[in-house]
């Protein structure tokens, strides 16, 4: 199984960790998408 991940933006401890960003922290969400990150330098960057 999968563990948790821990956001580095709220502290919040999720399972799934795109549906956390764009339903609490939209803004950075969509910010990211337009600029196409990488969903590996996603991960490195938002969550532990």
């Amino acid at each position: 199984m999968f563990g948790k991940a821990k956001c580095k933006v709220c502290g919040d401890e999720v399972r799934l960790t795109l549906k956390h960003f764009s339903d609490k922290h939209k803004d950075i969400y969509d910010a990211e998408v337009a600029g196409k990150l990488k969903m590996s330098d996603f991960m490195r960057k938002y969550f532990d």
